[in-house]
C-alpha cells in the first residue's frame, strides 16, 4: 500500500506499489496539490487512488470526497490535518504531525520521536514491505498561517513552496533518493 507522513508543512510518501504479494515495476506518486492549495495523499487501491489524486489535481474532484478503498490525507492551505474516507472524515485538530497507509505505525513512531515527514517515511519503509522506492514530498505555500501546536513544543512554521505544474502529478513531487 503506502506510507504518507505530514509534519510542518511538508507531506511526504513512498513510491512502491504492491499488488496480490507483488512489488510493482516503476515508481508512483501518490501526493499532489489542488487548486484550492491543499496538499493531499493518498493510499489505498492503487487505480483508485491515483486516479482520484489526479482528479483533485486538475480540479476535477474534491480532495475531501474519496471514492471507495480510497484514503486521503488533506493538509489545508493553513495547515490543519484531516483524515477523509468514503464513509467519512476525521478532523486531526490541533495535531502537529499524521500518517496513513500500512506504515503508518512505523511512521507515527518516528514522528513522535522528532522525525520530519521525509525521515519518517524512509523509516517506515525500513520496516513495512508494502512502502519503498523513493520518497517524494511537497510543501504548503510560503503564505501559511502558523497554526500553534498547544502543549507539543513545536509549531506548524511556513516554508517556501516551489511553483507545481498542477496538470501532472509527476511533476509536483521533489524526489528524494531513499537510502
Amino acid at each position: 500500500m503506502t506510507t504518507i507522513a505530514y509534519r510542518d508543512g511538508v507531506l511526504a510518501a513512498d513510491t512502491r506499489v504492491t499488488r496480490g504479494g507483488y512489488i510493482m515495476p516503476g515508481h508512483f506518486c501518490k501526493i499532489g496539490r489542488s487548486p484550492g492549495g491543499d496538499l493531499v495523499g493518498v493510499a489505498g487501491n492503487c487505480a483508485k487512488a491515483v486516479g482520484f489524486l489526479r482528479a483533485v489535481i486538475s480540479g476535477s474532484a474534491d480532495p475531501t470526497a474519496p471514492e471507495e478503498s480510497v484514503t486521503a490525507l488533506v493538509i489545508s492551505p493553513d495547515g490543519q490535518i484531516t483524515v477523509h474516507e468514503a464513509a467519512g472524515r476525521f478532523d486531526m485538530t490541533g495535531a502537529p504531525f499524521w500518517a496513513i497507509g500500512t506504515g503508518t505505525s512505523a511512521a507515527l513512531g518516528a514522528l513522535h520521536a522528532g522525525a520530519s515527514a521525509e525521515e519518517a517515511v524512509r523509516i517506515a519503509m525500513l520496516i513495512d514491505n508494502d512502502s519503498g522506492g523513493e520518497v517524494n514530498s511537497l510543501r504548503l505555500a510560503a503564505n501559511v498561517v502558523p497554526f500553534p501546536q498547544e502543549g507539543s513544543g513545536r509549531g506548524l512554521h511556513a516554508v517556501a513552496a516551489e511553483e507545481a505544474d498542477l496538470s501532472a502529478v509527476e511533476e509536483q513531487a521533489s524526489t528524494a533518493r531513499a537510502p
